[in-house]
C-alpha cells in the first residue's frame, strides 16, 4: 500500500521467504541454531532506487526486523537476514510480514501488502530424546495391526497409528509396510487427539508372505517438521503358498542363531547365504533377494546374479556384498530367493529376517574443497568452488540431492544460491560435486556463508489402487559455516600529518563553510566501502560520511577511517590559531560584559571577528538575536554592537560616569549625563583540546 503522494509506478509487492514449505517455518529453520538468521527477501520490484532503504516488520505491532539498503546490484531485489528469535517469540501459529521501502531522502514511504506465514516449532511426536538414533523416534508409540495373527488369506490387513504428541491438523502420516509406502489422508480437525487407520493392500502383504514383515510410520507437519520414524513392529505373515520352500540360511549370525549379523564381527566382509536346493529344481535358476529399510527409510534392494547348478542337491551359496549389509545398519535385512524353472515358471521362497546390529549412519556435513581451516579465499577460485556432498547409504539414480547456499556479505545484506543433482550425476564413490559459480563466492568478500543440502529419496507408494514412486523422506545435513576473506586492496588513505594553522573564529556546532587551511578532506581507499570517518579527539570535528576535517580546538587529532568490515586506517593533525565565541548568556553593560569576558579567559569580539564567525554559518549562525557588545569603540565613550544573525551594527552608550569608592561594590558606576546602554556579553576565547 503506497501511503504518500509520491507514487512510483508499480506496488512493492510481499516479502518472501526463499525455500519455506507451504508458506512456514519449523523447528529446524528456527530452532536447530536458534543463533541464525532466516532470509527474508524484497522483491523484485522494477521501482527501486539506489540508497532506498528497505525494512521488514513483523506482526501486528510492525516491529521492525531486518534493515537493508538497495544497490544497483542487487538486481531488483533484496534480501535481508532476520533473526530466527523474531519469528520464535511470536510461539505457534500466524504471523504476518511487511515490507516498507523509504526514499533516499526520507520523505516518500512505500508499504507492501502482507504475506502470512505459519510458525510451527513443535515437532509431531514430540522431540526426540535419543540423538544416537538419528532416524528413530522412541517417543512414538509402536503401530498396532489387525486382525491379529495374520489370516491366513492375506485379506483385510489394517494398520492403526496411536494418537501422537503436537498432532495437529494438517499433520500427513504415511505407514511403511516393508517396502510399500502407504499415505494416510492428512489430519483434519476433527481427527486430532484420535488413532489414525489405513487399510493395507493384499499385494504389500503377499510380498512380505512366509515371513516377518516390520511396520513403521512417520509424519510430517505443514511446515515439513518431520516425527522420524516410529520403532518398529515386526508381524509375522503365513506363506502365500504352503509348498513354498524354506527360508535361505546366513552364514556368520550371531551365535549361529540365523537372526542377527553384527557388523562390528563380520569386519566389513561380504556376508555369505546358503540355500538347500531340491530335487525338482534341476535346471532352475536361484536369485537371492537381499532387501531392507534404512533406518533413515530408504529401501535397500540387492540381487544376486542367478545361479543354474550342476544336477545335484549341494547347497549353492551366494555372496550379499558388505556395502548392501552395512546400509541397513540399526535395521533389518529380509532373505528369500527366488526360482525359476526352465519353463519359465517363477516361485519365491519364505523369507528369512535379520537383525543388524550396528550404528545407523547420520548424513555427513558438505565440505567446500576449496576451503581450509573453515575459510574460504576468492582468489583461489578458477571459475567455481566446489561443494562436496558425501555419499548417503543407498544413493541411486533417482535420489535428489538439493544444495542451499546462503550468504552474508560484509554489510550484513544477504544473498542465496541453490542447485539441485540427482543420484545419477554422483561418482563411481557416490559423491556428489556442486560447483557454486565464483561470483556467489566473490560478493560475500569480508562476509560469511553458511551451507547444507538436503537428500529426497523415493520409495514404492500405495496411492488410488496402484503402486507409484513418490518422494517418502527428506534428510537434511549439518549447516556448514565458512568465513570469506576479502578481496579488496587493504584500506588505506593519506597517513602524512597535517597542519591547520588557519585562523578560525566560530561556535562549538559544526561549520558550514570553513575557510582554507582550516580544514582537509582525504578519501580512504582499498577495503569495503561505504567508508566511516570519526575521531576521539577534541581537536577536529569529522563529517562520518565525506570525511571532511575541520579545525575545532587547539591541538592534535588522530582521523579514524572504518571500512565496511571494521578495518581501520587513521593519519595524525595539529590544530592551531583558534578561537570560540561564547554566549556569557545575559545582557550586560558595556565594563560588566568586559569584566565578564576577562573572568572567563577571555575577551570580547572585534567586529571583524563577528563577520568571520558568520561566514563559516553561511551568514545565519542561529545564535542568540540580540545585539551584542564589540571592543570597536565609535568614539565618545559609544561602541560597536553587532546582530550576529544578520550582521547589522548599531552604536550603544558605553560607561558614562566614574568608579563608586564604595568598598563593598567596586564595580559600580555612577553616570553622568546620558545613561548608559546594555547588549548581549560574548567572549573569544582560544578553544584548546
Amino acid at each position: 500500500m503506497d501511503i504518500t503522494e509520491d507514487a512510483r509506478a508499480t506496488q512493492l509487492p510481499p516479502p518472501y521467504v526463499p525455500g519455506t514449505v507451504y508458506d512456514g517455518l519449523g523447528y529446524k529453520d528456527l530452532l536447530s541454531n536458534p543463533d541464525a538468521h532466516i532470509i527474508v527477501g524484497v522483491g523484485p520490484w522494477l521501482d527501486f532506487r539506489q540508497y532506498d532503504k528497505v525494512e521488514v516488520l513483523i506482526g501486528r505491532q510492525r516491529k521492525v526486523v531486518a534493515t537493508g539498503f538497495y544497490v544497483p546490484t542487487d538486481t531488483q531485489q533484496i534480501l535481508l537476514p532476520v533473526a530466527c528469535k523474531s519469528f520464535v517469540e511470536f510461539g505457534d501459529g500466524f504471523v504476518d510480514l511487511v515490507a516498507r521501502v523509504t526514499g533516499p531522502l526520507g520523505s516518500t514511504v512505500f508499504e507492501s501488502e502482507k504475506v502470512t506465514l505459519y510458525v510451527k516449532t513443535s515437532l509431531p511426536g514430540g522431540t526426540d530424546t535419543h540423538p544416537d538414533t538419528p532416524y528413530l523416534n522412541e517417543g512414538l508409540a509402536r503401530a498396532s495391526i489387525t486382525p491379529s495373527p495374520i489370516p491366513d488369506d492375506l485379506n483385510g490387513i489394517r494398520v492403526t497409528i496411536p494418537p501422537y504428541r503436537n498432532m495437529a491438523a494438517g499433520d500427513q502420516a504415511s505407514v511403511r509396510w516393508n517396502h510399500l509406502s502407504i499415505p494416510l489422508p492428512t489430519v483434519a480437525l476433527d481427527d486430532v487427539g484420535r488413532a489414525l487407520t489405513t487399510a493395507v493392500p493384499r499385494e504389500a502383504v503377499t510380498d512380505g508372505a512366509g515371513g516377518d514383515v516390520e511396520v513403521r510410520y512417520q509424519i510430517y507437519d505443514r511446515v515439513a517438521n518431520w516425527s522420524l520414524w516410529s520403532p518398529p513392529v515386526t508381524v509375522a505373515v503365513p506363506p502365500d503358498l504352503a509348498t513354498a520352500p524354506v527360508a535361505p540360511w546366513v552364514l556368520g549370525t550371531v551365535d549361529e542363531l540365523g537372526d542377527a549379523i553384527d557388523l562390528r564381527s563380520i569386519n566389513r566382509r561380504d556376508v555369505r547365504v546358503r540355500v538347500n536346493r531340491d530335487s525338482a529344481w534341476v535346471g532352475s535358476a536361484i536369485t537371492v533377494v537381499w532387501a531392507g529399510v534404512t533406518s533413515a527409510g530408504k529401501s535397500i534392494h540387492f540381487e544376486t546374479p542367478p545361479l543354474t547348478g550342476p544336477d545335484s542337491q549341494a547347497p549353492v551359496e551366494f555372496v550379499i556384498p558388505y556395502e548392501h549389509v552395512a546400509a541397513l545398519a540399526a535395521s533389518t535385512a529380509s532373505v528369500s530367493y527366488r526360482i525359476v524353472r526352465e519353463s519359465g515358471a517363477a516361485m519365491k521362497s519364505r523369507v528369512r529376517r535379520l537383525s543388524i546390529e550396528g550404528h545407523a549412519a547420520a548424513i555427513l556435513p558438505p565440505t567446500v574443497v576449496e576451503a581450509v581451516n573453515d575459510t574460504l579465499d576468492p582468489t583461489t577460485l578458477s571459475g567455481v568452488a566446489h561443494v562436496l556432498v558425501p555419499a548417503w547409504v543407498g544413493i541411486d539414480a533417482g535420489d535428489r540431492c538439493f544444495l542451499e547456499w546462503e550468504g552474508t556479505r560484509a554489510d550484513g545484506s544477504a544473498t542465496s544460491f541453490s542447485a539441485v543433482l540427482t543420484g545419477a550425476e554422483a561418482d563411481s564413490d557416490g559423491k556428489i560435486v556442486f560447483a557454486v559459480p565464483a561470483s556467489a563466492v566473490v560478493q560475500l568478500a569480508g562476509g560469511s556463508v553458511r551451507l547444507r543440502y538436503t537428500i529426497t529419496f523415493n520409495a514404492p507408494a500405495w496411492r488410488n489402487g496402484e503402486v507409484r514412486s513418490e518422494p517418502i523422506v527428506h534428510l537434511e545435513s549439518p549447516w556448514v559455516t565458512l568465513k570469506v576473506l576479502e578481496t579488496a586492496p587493504p584500506l588505506s588513505i593519506n597517513s602524512s600529518l597535517v597542519e591547520l594553522a588557519t585562523p578560525i573564529f566560530r561556535l562549538e556546532k559544526p561549520v558550514i563553510t570553513p575557510p582554507d587551511g582550516a580544514y582537509v578532506t582525504r578519501v580512504a581507499s582499498g577495503g569495503i566501502p561505504p567508508y566511516r570517518y570519526s575521531t576521539a579527539d577534541g581537536a577536529v570535528e569529522v563529517d562520518e560520511h565525506s570525511g571532511r576535517v575541520v579545525s575545532l580546538r587547539n591541538g592534535k587529532a588522530r582521523v579514524i577511517v572504518t571500512d565496511a568490515r571494521g578495518s581501520t586506517a587513521a593519519y595524525e593533525v595539529t590544530v592551531s590559531k583558534v578561537s570560540h565565541l561564547v554566549d556569557l548568556g545575559s545582557d550586560q553593560f558595556y565594563q560588566h560584559a568586559t569584566n565578564l569576558a576577562q573572568q572567563g579567559g577571555g575577551r570580547l569580539p572585534w567586529a571583524a571577528e563577528w563577520d568571520a564567525m558568520r561566514a563559516l554559518y553561511a551568514g545565519a549562525p542561529d545564535v542568540a538575536p540580540a545585539a551584542a557588545w564589540c571592543i570597536d569603540g565609535a568614539g565618545n565613550r559609544l561602541q560597536y554592537c553587532v546582530y550576529p544573525n544578520t550582521g547589522a551594527r548599531e552604536v550603544r552608550r558605553s560607561y558614562p560616569g566614574v568608579r563608586s569608592e564604595v568598598e563593598d561594590d567596586p564595580e559600580r558606576w555612577i553616570p553622568i549625563g546620558k545613561p548608559m546602554q546594555a547588549a548581549r556579553a560574548w567572549m573569544v576565547i582560544l578553544a584548546n583540546a
